[in-house]
C-alpha cells in the first residue's frame, strides 16, 4: 500500500543523517485528482492509488465546485488526502494548475496527472518514474491507458500530433485490442492529461497548462511547449491505467466535449502552425470535417453537432476560455 506523505516524511526520504553517505530516495510524487460531480469515480480512483507500491505519494484532490458531496466524501474515506475546494469550476487547465502549484509548493520530485476517472495499477506510477530516471531528456512519462469499461482495449498508446494537418493524428491504438503490440515503449508526441508523470523541473522550465484552452488540446499545447524547449514524451507500457473517458463531461463524444475539442484543435493548430488564404480554410474545413463524422457515435446527435459548428466558429474567431452556450 502507498505510503501517503506528509512535509516531515518527504524531508526525511530526501535529507540524509549528517556524517552519512548520500542514498537513493523514494521518489515523492504528488497525484493531482481533478474532479467535479465525480465522487464514486473519485473514491475508486484514490483506492487504487492506496494499492500503489515504490513511491511516497502525496494525493491532492481539486474539486471544481461538485454539488454532489465529493469533497466530503473524499476527507472522510481519506483523511491524509488534500482536498483543495474551489467555488466554481475552473475548467481542466486551470483546476489542474491549483493542484500542480501546490505541489511545487511541497518540493515534490515529480507530478502525477490522473483524471478521476481512471484506476491505476499498483506500480502504474513506479515504472513511470524508473523510466524518468532513466533518461535525462525526459519530459513526460505517459501510460498506457485503456477503456475502463473494456480493459483490454486500448484508449491510448502513445499520440501523434502535426499541427500543419487538419486531421492531426488520433491516438495511437485508439480502440485495438491489446495483444502485445505496444510492448516496445519510446518517445511519442503528445501527452495524454488524463494520466501523465512530470518531473517538477519540467513544469518550472515550461511552465503549467494553458488555462484558456479550458477543456481539451491544453495537454497537447502543453507537449508542443515541452518539446520546443528540447524535452521528450516518452510512452511507457509497462504502466497502465483504466479509464471511463469523459466521464465528468457526458462521455467522449457529449455536446460539451465536442464544442471544446473543436473549437480548441483549430486554435492549437493555428498556435503551433499558423496557415494563411487557402491551406488556413482548407485546414479548417478538414477539421471540421473530421469533428462532423465524430455525431455517428454520439448520443445527442443534433445537440453534438450544434456544439461542433458553434466550437468551429470561435475556433476560427480565436475565441477562447469558458463558452457558456445550451449544448455545451
Amino acid at each position: 500500500m502507498a505510503h501517503l506523505a506528509n512535509d516531515d516524511d518527504y524531508a526525511q526520504t530526501r535529507t540524509p543523517a549528517q556524517g552519512s553517505a548520500p542514498q537513493a530516495h523514494t521518489a515523492h510524487v504528488a497525484v493531482i485528482v481533478l474532479t467535479r460531480n465525480g465522487r464514486e469515480d473519485t473514491l475508486g480512483c484514490i483506492a487504487s492509488l492506496e494499492q500503489s507500491v515504490g513511491t511516497t505519494l502525496s494525493v491532492i484532490v481539486v474539486d471544481n465546485a461538485s454539488q454532489d458531496g465529493t469533497a466530503e466524501a473524499v476527507s472522510a474515506r481519506f483523511p491524509g488526502v488534500s482536498v483543495v475546494r474551489q467555488d466554481h469550476n475552473l475548467g481542466f487547465a486551470a483546476g489542474n494548475n491549483v493542484g500542480i502549484r501546490r505541489a511545487l509548493e511541497l518540493g515534490v520530485d515529480y507530478v502525477f496527472l490522473l483524471n478521476n476517472d481512471t484506476t491505476v495499477a499498483p506500480d502504474a506510477i513506479t515504472c513511470c518514474v524508473e523510466s524518468a530516471r532513466r533518461h535525462p531528456d525526459i519530459g513526460a512519462a505517459c501510460p498506457i491507458v485503456y477503456f475502463a469499461d473494456q480493459p483490454k482495449l486500448i484508449w491510448y498508446a502513445g499520440a501523434i500530433f502535426d499541427p500543419r494537418r487538419a486531421h492531426s493524428g488520433r491516438m495511437v491504438g485508439y480502440r485495438e485490442l491489446d495483444h502485445g503490440q505496444f510492448t516496445a515503449g519510446g518517445p511519442t508526441d503528445r501527452v495524454t492529461g488524463a494520466a501523465v508523470l512530470i518531473p517538477r523541473q519540467v513544469f518550472e522550465e515550461v511552465g503549467l497548462l494553458d488555462s484558456d484552452l479550458f477543456f481539451l488540446y491544453e495537454d497537447v499545447d502543453w507537449s508542443m511547449r515541452a518539446r520546443r524547449a528540447g524535452y521528450r514524451i516518452y510512452f511507457v507500457p509497462e504502466a497502465k491505467v483504466w479509464h471511463r473517458v469523459s466521464a465528468s463531461a457526458g462521455g467522449e463524444h457529449a455536446p460539451f466535449s465536442a464544442y471544446y475539442d473543436t473549437r480548441n484543435h483549430l486554435i492549437v493548430c493555428e498556435r503551433w502552425a499558423a496557415l494563411a488564404g487557402l491551406a488556413a480554410l482548407r485546414r479548417a474545413l478538414v477539421i471540421l470535417a473530421v469533428h462532423l463524422f465524430g455525431a455517428r457515435r454520439a448520443r445527442r446527435r443534433f445537440a453534438y453537432v450544434h456544439a461542433v459548428l458553434r466550437g468551429w466558429s470561435d475556433g476560427r474567431r480565436g475565441r477562447s476560455g469558458r463558452r457558456t452556450c445550451a449544448s455545451a
